[in-house]
């Protein structure tokens, strides 16, 4: 999913919010955990298209979602009584509903566009409560309703945060099954009950194949999964792409993995208290992330990997490398593939928001071709390779050589440590599929990748992933530099004899909290070196092996609101015999920069410099 355009002071808004829902109980009086937002935002606010496939409402209001009766003795309406205290208590004009140990209900399979609308008739977990309340040894299910009861906090000066209400309201129909519970014919209706009829099933489906394939005993415990969350902002502000609607109500555009180290970190600086376990947090945006299952099993395997792998950004002598980050998103579309089966993520849950995001593992991708320095997006080229892997070896074979890898990994391998650490699995699971698999890896870049792009015409809003490039800033990048280096490297191919090079580029501002700042703008300095890509090592200061190191005039701001930075290298700067010019752009700023649009203009020998060059630079001749 793609990461919203929100600054620090935002993502700790989103952290607060998925945090604080942890403190708000259901009758019964038990508490949830959270998960930490930006692993898997979806995108900024709670619009973008929808897709024009999607079920319309059947004649009467109903939704075209709904099945026909399966027999005809279907079960009747279900009761759901706000007013059970809980599961150790029960009036005595009350009687439960039988507990069955295989109860029936609807599921979609994949999900509402994947099945056309068509809901399936699923054996559903047994629960541990006696009320068929959606509890049992590997998730507990809450639904965040819009209504009063969610806790409130303080989250910056006068501006305060209160979550939707938190109650496990689900129950079983009379005869203990749920087939009375469906999807709402609204589907942005932010209470509905069958968004936790499928986080129930899917968890637990996702926790069932882990512990039975792989023996992972480190989930038995009733993981919190809270569905529909929205959230109010007092007094509503506009902010972080985030708009409330007609009803007061914010949607969130996010579905999410909240460690509980995490929380723990929040709650100290806030003096709230501690919790017992990670969480995962389902947002509502006009349409429901819980009906996903491809999205939930991704967030279930994000737990599965937790804070000790593959959380942490390297720092190698090509620049910044988000490589961990990106595996961590591609094993959690690897999994929920291939626990369905199927090589597309998000077709839903994604797609409704922007359809050209949605995660198919069967497109190829390679390093560095498709890097375009997002998570999300970078990890489809280590999850094509994944999934490519499938494809030759069988899905028992793949599975086990690729969650060894993920036993083994640390927290900040990039795409050749992990290669490896594949080819010595696959060594010992098939060592007979040791070359196909070294082929695959290189095929698509995870082996032998040189992290550098063609400088080319750039536009976010017009490239597939439609992300900018980010060059991360001093106070963003997480070590202490004076300058930071991009993700990549660019090179130019130069003609002999080549004059003028004019390199251009357009950043947008971070979104900013209104009363509060924000939304600063990096600055982007040059070096270059021919026939061989630049070096950096990081010590008290970035040192750079560059032909030529240059500054750059600060970024001017346009009538639009965007800000440009452009500059021309000459004669010193560019080899005179040609050929491939290395190109880094190092931010000097705090803030990180993020690129929107990027543009080149060469000039051969015999003609001059114009007039109107930005910012030309001779650069000493090197001998």
């Amino acid at each position: 999913m793609k990461r919203p355009a929100h600054t620090e002071r935002w993502n700790t808004l989103l952290v607060l919010l998925a945090g604080l829902i942890s403190a708000c109980g259901d009758d019964g009086g038990a508490a949830t955990e959270v998960e930490e937002p930006g692993s898997d935002a979806a995108t900024g606010g709670g619009g973008g298209s929808v897709d024009p496939d999607a079920p319309d409402a059947a004649p009467g209001g109903r939704s075209g979602w709904l099945p026909a009766v399966p027999d005809a003795d279907a079960p009747p309406p279900a009761v759901v009584d706000a007013e059970v205290p809980g599961p150790d208590a029960l009036p005595p004009d009350m009687a439960w509903a039988p507990h069955l140990s295989e109860p029936k209900g609807f599921n979609y399979l994949h999900d509402p566009l994947t099945d056309e609308g068509e809901l399936t008739p699923v054996t559903l977990p047994e629960t541990t409560t006696p009320d068929g309340r959606l509890t049992n040894g590997s998730v507990q299910v809450f639904n965040c309703l819009k209504e009063e009861g969610g806790v409130s906090a303080p989250v910056f000066g006068n501006i305060t945060a209160t979550l939707c209400h938190e109650v496990q309201d689900t129950r079983p129909d009379p005869d203990g099954n749920y087939f009375s519970i469906v999807p709402p014919a609204d589907e942005s209706d932010g209470n509905d009950q069958f968004a936790g009829i499928m986080m129930y099933r899917n968890v637990t489906r996702a926790h069932d194949y882990f512990k039975g394939t792989h023996g992972v005993d480190w989930m038995d415990f009733p993981l919190p999964a809270i569905v529909n969350l929205e959230f109010k902002i007092t007094p509503p502000v506009s902010i972080g792409g985030f708009s409330p609607g007609p009803d007061g109500w914010y949607d969130f555009a996010n579905a999410a993995y909240f460690p509980k180290e995490s929380w723990d970190a929040l709650a100290s600086q806030l003096g709230l208290p501690p919790r017992d376990s990670d969480s995962i947090i389902f947002g509502q945006a006009g349409h429901d992330f819980s009906y996903d299952a491809s999205v939930i099993i991704h967030e279930y395997t994000h737990a599965i990997i937790g804070t000790g792998r593959l959380n942490g950004r390297a720092f190698d002598r090509q620049g910044v490398d988000d490589a961990p980050r990106a595996m961590n998103e591609a094993l959690a579309d690897y999994f929920a593939a291939t626990i369905a089966d199927y090589a597309v993520v998000g077709r839903y849950g994604i797609g409704k928001l922007a359809s050209t995001l949605v995660r198919d593992l069967a497109v190829k991708r390679r390093c560095p071709d498709d890097l375009v320095n997002e998570i999300h997006a970078d990890g489809r080229i280590f999850g094509a390779a994944l999934w490519a892997i499938r494809g030759a070896l069988g899905a028992e074979t793949a599975d086990r050589i690729v969650f060894g890898a993920l036993e083994q990994i640390g927290q900040d391998p990039g795409f050749e440590q992990a290669g490896e650490l594949l080819l010595a699995e696959t060594e010992a699971v098939a060592p007979e599929a040791l070359d196909t698999v070294r082929g695959l890896l290189v095929e698509h870049g995870v082996l032998g990748c040189e992290r550098a792009k063609e400088w080319r015409t750039f536009s976010a809003a017009q490239s597939a992933d439609q992300v900018p490039y980010v060059v991360e800033g001093r106070q963003t990048v997480g070590l202490n530099l004076d300058a930071v280096p991009g993700f990549n490297q660019w090179y130019v191919d130069l003609e002999p004899g080549t004059v003028v090079l004019e390199l251009g580029w357009t950043m947008s501002a971070g979104g900013g909290i209104p009363g509060f700042g924000g939304g600063g703008v990096g600055k982007l300095d040059v070096a270059v070196r021919a026939g061989t890509p630049l070096e950096f090592d990081y010590g008290r200061t970035l040192e750079v092996t560059a032909d030529q190191r240059v500054s750059v005039p600060e970024a001017t701001q346009t009538p639009g609101g965007t800000f440009q930075q452009a500059v021309t290298l000459t004669a010193g700067c560019l080899p005179a015999e040609g050929g491939r010019l290395y190109i880094g752009l190092l931010n000097v700023a705090d803030n990180a920069a993020q690129i929107i649009n990027m543009r080149k203009a060469v000039i051969a020998a015999g003609e001059a410099v114009g007039e109107d060059a930005p910012a030309v630079q001779t650069c000493e001749v090197v001998p």
